[in-house]
């Protein structure tokens, strides 16, 4: 099922998606109510612009393959980088980056934490997907279905679920127009 190249299709989509301001502030609510991962999350988003429906043994062994990565790589980086942002003076725009040491070393672990995302979401890409099917589906309700097997996968029980997932479709769906 994975094609050469689909690494880089995952991560050019999750960029574009990702860069838009409405999508972002999802993926990090999402984030911060349940404590996704917001690649996995992108991923079964991606996966549904693709018409795949994820199965909940493929997703929990796409979890389990990037579980150890994702702990001893991209989160270390993730609260360094949260930590340099706690300097004094860092948050209040007038330092210069080039001269202010945390705010120059918060770059680089910026950029060494996102290509810790990237390799991630290149090992992803790469997994196959034996139980997962092609459904000839609409965008959304993959993207709700898909969703739903993810949270499932990580398992989540989340009230108001439905109504939840529509605000995500919607919002997706504004950021792809």
């Amino acid at each position: 099922m994975i094609e050469a190249g689909e690494g880089a299709q995952l991560w050019r989509f999750s960029l574009d998606l990702y860069s838009k301001a409405p999508m972002q502030q999802a993926c990090l609510a999402w984030q911060h109510e349940f404590n996704i991962d917001i690649n996995q999350f992108l991923y079964a988003i991606w996966q549904s612009s693709r018409q795949v429906q994820l199965h909940i043994d493929d997703v929990q062994r796409l979890i389990q393959m990037v579980h150890i990565w994702r702990q001893d790589i991209v989160l270390p980086l993730r609260r360094v980088r949260k930590r340099l942002q706690t300097y004094p003076g860092f948050e209040s725009g007038a330092v210069n980056a080039d001269s202010f040491a945390p705010a120059k070393l918060y770059q680089g672990v910026l950029e060494q934490e996102i290509e810790a995302e990237h390799y991630q979401q290149l090992e992803m890409a790469a997994m196959a997907l034996p139980q997962s099917v092609r459904e000839e589906v609409d965008f959304p309700i993959l993207v709700k279905r898909n969703i739903a097997t993810y949270l499932a996968a990580e398992g989540h029980v989340i009230d108001n679920i439905e109504r939840r997932l529509e605000v995500l479709v919607s919002t997706i769906q504004v950021c792809q127009r």
